[in-house]
């Protein structure tokens, strides 16, 4: 098969969102004529596994990471939130007009190339917008293309201005309807895609996964509890209070307890705020925002790592690419997850998985004493030199690998191949 990516997002790149299309790259390239399509400029070749490369830079990368950090406080006026309200606008007006100009630059491109490329499969990987845009486009110019989009995320997050999330939702619609088929992490999102586009069979459900091989990496040797958490909060709409409050729990029932909570990413003035309303900061070590190595050696030191999730009656089946990072280590994982819809995908997964502890603010009379319950247990675990994470289902989290999931994609496009081979 000829094959076109388009992934605003590759590696080397330290997001998140760059895991998942360049290891799908890379298994393609090994059977297949694979062109990327990328914003990323470090990214090669030898990356992709040999996939071909054509690049738009993106630019002011940093700029947009570190937007990421305005908070709604609540103790602010009403003309700094109007302030604050106003430059969240502006900034997602700019992020926007780059993502159509990245599109319109790398569509001019790619026709150029048409002619050669001859594809048969085009991937879009969301987000951004751009992919999406770039999917409509190519598949009104050349109905022949088989397009799948590949969605991490809905397009019509709630994190995202009033006016955007409209278009969003209407692109997203019109992108359920034109795509041939539509890939996505999480149960509960899948169906709600059917859901808004009438077509079940287009719907294909494939979990964010980990690269390379699971692993067990046990914590230092000695009787320091330490916690990780690595990644950003978005504006508060990820929670940790509920953990804070139960080590201040612990704190108060016994005298000689040691716990340190490491975090990395763009928002440490918000995590050490939440950790001020109980009284722990002392035991936070902030590392700030840390390239892609050094946050995995991170998570590599800890003895429990931490996923933070939402979920809500707009948005359910939110699943972080942290929670199969997280997998590959075969480490204890506490999952927090906000909003006022219970039982959480995110939650199912870590008690089928016997993954570690899952807690639910809508469920705080439930989740909160098995929280402190964990939390105890792993302390005295630790202490006694236990290692942490035992009893893991080794099996179920194999299957989170991409060497697993690829060639579940492999597949799709295959059959959609031959499907129209069949039918000429």
């Amino acid at each position: 098969m000829n094959i076109i990516v388009i992934s605003q997002l590759t590696e080397p790149s330290a997001a998140i969102g760059a895991v998942r299309p360049s290891n799908f790259i890379r298994y393609l390239a090994k059977r297949h004529k694979v062109t990327c399509f990328t914003g990323n400029p470090l990214t090669d070749s030898d990356i992709l596994g040999g996939a071909q490369v054509r690049c738009v830079p993106e630019k002011e990368k940093k700029r947009a990471s570190t937007a990421r950090q305005a908070k709604p406080g609540t103790a602010m006026v009403s003309a700094t939130r109007r302030a604050s309200l106003v430059r969240r606008t502006a900034f997602q007006i700019k992020i926007f007009l780059k993502q159509l100009i990245w599109a319109r630059q790398i569509a001019v491109m790619i026709e150029a190339e048409w002619k050669q490329l001859k594809p048969d499969v085009l991937l879009t990987s969301f987000g951004p917008f751009s992919s999406v845009a770039l999917g409509l486009y190519l598949k009104r110019r050349h109905p022949q293309v088989y397009w799948i989009s590949d969605m991490r995320d809905p397009m019509d997050s709630h994190t995202l201005q009033p006016w955007l999330r409209v278009f969003m939702a209407w692109r997203q619609k019109k992108m359920l309807r034109k795509a041939d088929a539509v890939t996505t992490v999480s149960q509960a999102l899948g169906r709600r895609f059917a859901s808004i586009s009438g077509r079940q069979d287009s719907i294909h459900v494939i979990f964010n996964g980990y690269e390379g091989k699971a692993k067990c990496v046990p914590g230092a040797m000695d009787k320091v509890l330490r916690i990780g958490y690595t990644g950003s909060l978005y504006n508060g709409i990820r929670r940790v209070d509920a953990l804070f409050e139960a080590i201040q729990q612990i704190e108060n029932e016994m005298n000689d307890i040691s716990i340190e909570f490491h975090y990395a990413g763009v928002n440490s003035t918000d995590f050490m705020q939440q950790a001020n309303r109980y009284g722990v900061q002392k035991i936070v070590v902030d590392h700030g925002v840390l390239e892609k190595d050094k946050a995995l050696a991170l998570q590599e030191k800890c003895d429990i790592l931490c996923v933070v999730s939402w979920n809500t009656k707009k948005e359910q089946g939110v699943l972080t690419g942290k929670f199969p990072e997280y997998l590959r280590l075969g480490k204890p994982i506490i999952a927090l997850t906000s909003g006022e819809m219970p039982h959480a995908e995110l939650t199912q997964r870590v008690r089928e998985m016997n993954l570690g502890c899952a807690f639910e603010y809508v469920n705080r009379e439930r989740d909160f004493p098995e929280l402190v319950k964990y939390l105890h247990k792993s302390l005295d675990e630790k202490k006694a030199g236990i290692q942490l994470g035992n009893g893991q289902d080794r099996a179920a989290i194999k299957r989170y690998s991409y060497d697993f999931l690829a060639p579940t994609l492999e597949k799709l496009m295959l059959e959609l191949v031959k499907e129209r081979e069949e039918n000429l």
